[in-house]
């Protein structure tokens, strides 16, 4: 526990990459020690996972989850849900994100939590940004593909048109 510990206190002092040797050497340890689904294993992923999204990288926690979905931890599930929903809108994954928030509230709800529960809250402003952004992707690719329908229109046109003449 004390090195998952010190890369948590190292990861809120913003020192990412020695947090990330901290937990490194501490899933090693828990791994070893406890098996590899162990919750606690699950914890020191999440807290990898953070460390990730601190530094802007991509490189979601799915191990952590699948241990999550395991032990019926509800809220715990639904941290790493959220964190997963910011990995992933930090790289421009706006529908996986939406999916993972959305994944967040269902389950911060089923621990009974409350519409007006910080948690909660934060999860549907979250919600709704990454909603936008999905509008936002769709109609630009939209647009784009519609620039592109209408250049292929002009090109076809022009080649028609010096064939008949």
């Amino acid at each position: 526990a004390t090195r998952n510990n010190m890369g948590v206190v190292h990861m809120k002092n913003g020192e990412n990459d020695k947090a990330m040797e901290c937990l490194e050497v501490a899933l090693r340890i828990r791994e070893t020690h406890m098996g590899k689904d162990h919750e606690k294993v699950g914890d020191t992923l999440h807290n990898i996972g953070l460390v990730h999204k601190n530094k802007k990288e991509y490189e979601g926690p799915e191990r952590a989850l699948r241990i999550r979905k395991t032990k019926n931890d509800n809220t715990k599930l639904a941290d790493t849900f959220y964190n997963m929903g910011i990995v992933y809108a930090n790289h421009g994954g706006y529908k996986v994100a939406l999916s993972h928030y959305k994944e967040a509230l269902e389950c911060y709800r089923k621990t009974g939590l409350l519409d007006d529960h910080p948690s909660v809250v934060n999860t549907l402003q979250w919600i709704k940004w990454a909603d936008r952004q999905v509008q936002k992707q769709t109609q630009k690719q939209q647009q784009e593909k519609d620039g592109q329908d209408e250049d292929a229109s002009i090109t076809t046109t022009a080649t028609t048109a010096t064939i008949t003449l």
